[in-house]
């Protein structure tokens, strides 16, 4: 376990290279994991609970999961977190990318803010130097922004000062009372731009109409499914004995598995970019982007074949791999997409799982050749 633990903090510091070499690394998990605000940790710091509540200093990174997260403290570099409900009240010195369900901003974050969430509610005692990019259900603005705000949402309503522009894609596009718009505000949408009598734009206001197309819902379902489908079989008949040693660790280790997963879906491609950045690691940046993309295919391929896993393990107790429980398992993630807020949660959380699993594996196959 001790080495196993070790193993997930070197993965993770490789894809999020932190700017003290000395730098420690703590992880946590359990029922609540929290830093009281009189503790400080020097170097990165890595939470799995189903409450996470950060309260104190972190000199490096932040890399949270759980069912509610708030986050009071001080974090001098990158916040990365996922959760049902995550608060952010504290100050952070660079960017932050939330996953969540409900997602409040109330603090100061130096960089910029990416959030994929259903709610996303920047307050008024806000401030955010860099981009807001959202996408989800609908966002309320109401903070400070330093330079733009971009995303897809069904509602957007803007109600606060920004620095820069607005180029969205949304149902419903409101400018509140107090809403200061320096640059242009381009979006495209299916309605007309609500704004209220006091806001202000200082660039050019641009409507891209959004053609509307009837879709037919079984031809969306089925053929997605279907490639999907074809993807996992391929997988699960040629590459059999890997497919079973990623459902084998996703069962042994789950906790250090979906650490992992999320750890690369988020900071793997900062890392090329950073890479790809530099003169002599565009080489190195480009086998990353390739090598990243080819293990979310896999991912996609493979996280019906861990569904079904689960599945069979409710069912018979066993953890067997099986053709007929792998198109169940792909069949039951696929309707659950349908699901509001929820099925989407639960789709993310089964894939950074299958993820983790393959670098794993990955990491075990190059460190035995």
């Amino acid at each position: 376990m001790f080495k196993s633990k070790w193993v997930l903090i070197v993965a993770l510091m490789v894809l999020f290279p932190t700017s003290a070499a000395e730098a420690s690394s703590v992880m946590r998990t359990g029922e609540a994991v929290s830093i009281t605000a009189d503790q400080e940790v020097e170097g990165d710091f890595y939470g799995l609970a189903n409450t996470v509540a950060i309260s104190g200093t972190v000199s490096e990174d932040l890399l949270v999961m759980g069912s509610t997260i708030t986050l009071n403290g001080n974090v001098a570099a990158d916040v990365a977190a996922a959760g049902g409900r995550v608060d952010v009240h504290g100050t952070i010195k660079d960017d932050v990318r939330i996953i969540g369900g409900q997602v409040t901003i109330a603090g100061e974050i130096g960089g910029n803010l990416v959030v994929i969430a259903s709610e996303l509610k920047v307050l008024s005692t806000a401030k955010i130097a860099g981009d807001v990019m959202f996408f989800g259900s609908s966002a309320e603005i109401s903070g400070f922004v330093g330079k733009d705000i971009l995303g897809t949402s069904e509602i957007l309503r803007v109600d606060g000062e920004v620095m820069g522009g607005l180029d969205v894609k949304t149902d419903k596009l409101v400018l509140g009372e107090r809403a200061n718009i320096t640059k242009n505000v381009v979006y495209s949408s299916v309605a007309d731009l609500t704004r209220a009598q006091n806001s202000e734009v200082g660039g050019e206001v641009v409507r891209n109409s959004v053609k509307v197309t009837s879709v037919n819902p079984i031809k969306a379902f089925l053929i997605p499914f279907f490639i999907t489908l074809f993807a996992t079989l391929v997988w699960f008949l040629l590459f059999r004995r890997f497919t079973e040693r990623v459902v084998s660790e996703v069962h042994a280790r789950p906790v250090r598995t979906v650490l992992l997963g999320f750890g690369v879906f988020f900071l793997g491609p900062i890392s090329a970019v950073i890479l790809l950045a530099s003169t002599l690691g565009v080489i190195l940046g480009l086998t990353l982007t390739l090598f990243y993309f080819a293990i979310l295919l896999v991912a996609m391929s493979l996280v019906g074949v861990v569904t079904g896993s689960y599945i069979h393990k409710i069912v018979s107790k066993k953890t067997t791999v099986t053709a007929l429980y792998s198109i169940i398992g792909l069949l039951l993630v696929h309707l659950s997409l349908y699901i509001p807020i929820v099925g989407p949660m639960i789709f993310a959380g089964l894939l950074l799982l299958t993820l983790g699993s393959i670098c794993e594996r990955f990491y075990t196959l190059l460190r035995s050749s």
